[in-house]
């Protein structure tokens, strides 16, 4: 029988609302490199109240220096400002809940913010903006800053889980890190199937730890079918190369 397991991978930006590996501290007045899409969107934990007035406050910079800020308004009602874009009201109202975290992305002329895993923001500037708007983000962004006119942040890392790399019986082998929300289906080549350590082919970046889960270590390609009949009863006590790789998994994660 041809087992093939086909890949998809489904991209979508997600907030969360828990903590993981790779949180750091904000300091403030400091140039951080950060360059869109590849550097990931902006997780950013904060537990300011409603109506506080307290603010999330980033510079962004491109290869002249400042282009623009943006502003996340703990007001009443919450609003967002991008300068020379405006600020909006959010379309809908966030989780009643103090500690939260958002994600921002700049990518492709798109600001796009969520909070606790809801959509707060997609404001396409190229389809919505001024032409002041359009012209001034025209450019590719390198560094933010978290300014000193921010009360709000606390921490903050990239909303990214680690890059996969599986074993050479995969179609593909290998992704780059992804983001929250993302769903990798692995592809064994022909005649080779998955190693069933988690009971399934597919492998989630979590929008909660930025972490995969099942575990990514759970999921590889293996021995064909006829090799594993043949040698899985023995590979208990046999440590040779082809048992490690019939009974280990071989994917591993690095950022």
């Amino acid at each position: 029988m041809n087992l093939r397991f086909y890949a998809l991978v489904f991209l979508y930006v997600a907030a969360c609302d828990g903590s993981g590996d790779g949180w750091q501290d904000i300091t403030r007045g400091t140039d951080i490199d950060w360059l869109f899409p590849e550097s990931g969107p902006i997780a950013i934990k904060t537990n300011s109240t409603y109506n506080s007035g307290d603010r999330i406050y980033i510079y962004f910079d491109y290869f002249q220096g400042y282009i623009g800020q943006v502003q996340i308004k703990f007001d009443d009602p919450y609003e967002y400002y991008i300068s020379h874009c405006g600020s909006r009201d959010f379309p809908v109202t966030p989780p009643v809940v103090d500690d939260k975290l958002w994600t921002i992305d700049m990518s492709n002329m798109t600001f796009t913010l969520t909070c606790n895993g809801l959509l707060m923001a997609n404001y396409s500037m190229l389809n919505e903006g001024t032409d002041s708007c359009i012209n001034r983000w025209n450019v590719t962004l390198l560094e933010i800053q978290f300014t000193s006119y921010d009360e709000a942040s606390d921490a903050y890392r990239a909303g990214l889980c680690d890059a996969v790399t599986v074993d050479t019986n995969a179609v593909v082998t290998s992704w780059s890190a992804q983001k929250g929300g993302s769903t990798i289906t692995i592809e064994c080549d022909e005649d080779y199937p998955l190693r069933y350590g988690s009971g399934s082919s597919s492998i989630s970046c979590s929008d909660t730890s930025f972490t995969w889960y099942p575990s990514a270590e759970l999921s590889s390609c293996g021995a064909t079918a006829s090799e594993t009949a043949l040698h899985s009863d023995s590979c208990v006590e046999d440590d040779s190369w082809f048992c490690t790789q019939l009974c280990q998994p071989s994917i591993s994660t690095a950022r």
